[in-house]
């Protein structure tokens, strides 16, 4: 699957589908949230991406990027299971991520935070199951595993011509 202008390759299972608007509404009630939001319905598991093309980032920034980001979570979820930070080797390049746990009405969620540098700019993303799905937790780091940042395609503006120097 290509997301955000064919920038961001991932493999994403066909389970996977984007959330219905009621869902987002109900689970993320935020003004600004994340920007693709897909579920697997069957099993409740969620991946969320994001890309701040106003966040510049360079491979050399993912670890302390992520351990900010881990910081933070920490503060926000004080009594939450948190693992350190890690670097996950993806197709061409690699990732930050950590996972925490959180509590939900019908259990505990395996949650993991990640960034990926996307042509320059920070893509974030979130995803998460049930605590006690193993299967499913490695599905999710598969699909982590399988980013790749494709080139960004230059649009032409409207009305533009070239010309010869010389």
């Amino acid at each position: 699957m290509l997301l955000f202008d064919e920038q961001l390759y991932v493999d994403m299972p066909e389970a996977y589908q984007e959330m219905s608007q009621g869902r987002m509404d109900a689970l993320y009630p935020y003004e600004v949230r994340q920007e693709i939001i897909l579920e697997n319905a069957q099993t409740g598991s969620f991946c969320t991406f994001s890309l701040f093309e106003d966040q510049g980032i360079m491979d050399s920034q993912v670890e302390y990027a992520i351990h900010s980001v881990l910081k933070v979570v920490t503060r926000l979820y004080p009594s939450c299971i948190v693992d350190r930070e890690q670097i996950m080797n993806c197709v061409e390049s690699f990732c930050g991520w950590f996972s925490f746990q959180t509590q939900a009405m019908d259990g505990e969620l395996y949650n993991v935070m990640y960034i990926f540098p996307v042509n320059g700019h920070m893509m974030f993303g979130t995803m998460g199951c049930r605590m006690e799905d193993e299967q499913e937790k490695e599905l999710l780091m598969g699909i982590m595993k399988s980013l790749k940042a494709q080139k960004k395609k230059r649009r032409l503006q409207e009305g533009y011509e070239t010309r010869r120097l010389c």
